[in-house]
C-alpha cells in the first residue's frame, strides 16, 4: 500500500484517470496518523497539567482543614470532642461505629458546662463576663 505512493498514477488503455484522488488518499494515509498521535498527545499533556493542578489545590485545601480541625480540637476544654464528633457523623471520619460503641462514647462524656445566659447580671462575676473567658470544665 505504501509503495503505491510512489508509483506514477494509474490511467485507463484510453488516457482517462482510473481514480483521480488515489494519489491524496495514499498521502492521508501516511500523515494522518502522525497528525493525531502529535495532537492527541498535546491535548493529552494539557488535559494532565490541568488535573496536576486542581489535585494540588486539593490537597492544600485538605491540609488547610486538618490544621483548622487540630486548632480547634486543641483549643476546646471540652473532652472527648473528637469522640463526640465521630458518634455525631461516623462517616466523616471514615469508621461505622457499633450501636454499643456509640453508646459508650455518650455514657463517658463529661457533662457540658452549665450556660451562663440565664444567670441574671448581678450574680455574674467580672471573670465570668471576660472576653475568652471559657466555661468552667
Amino acid at each position: 500500500m505504501y509503495a503505491a505512493i510512489g508509483s506514477p498514477v494509474t490511467k485507463n488503455s484510453d488516457g482517462t484517470t482510473v481514480d483521480q484522488f488515489q494519489r491524496a488518499k495514499d498521502i492521508l494515509l501516511v500523515v494522518l496518523p502522525l497528525l493525531t498521535t502529535a495532537l492527541g498527545y498535546w491535548f493529552g499533556s494539557a488535559g494532565r497539567q490541568q488535573a496536576e493542578d486542581k489535585a494540588d489545590q486539593a490537597h492544600d485545601v485538605a491540609g488547610k482543614t486538618q490544621r483548622k480541625l487540630e486548632s480547634v480540637l486543641a483549643s476546646s476544654t471540652e473532652q472527648n470532642l473528637l469522640e463526640k464528633a465521630m458518634v455525631k457523623d461516623p462517616e466523616a471520619f471514615g469508621t461505622t461505629l457499633t450501636p454499643e460503641r456509640m453508646e459508650e462514647i455518650v455514657r463517658t462524656a463529661p457533662e457540658p458546662a452549665p450556660d451562663q445566659s440565664d444567670v441574671p447580671t448581678e450574680q455574674r462575676t467580672v471573670e465570668d463576663d471576660a472576653p475568652g473567658k471559657r466555661p468552667p470544665v
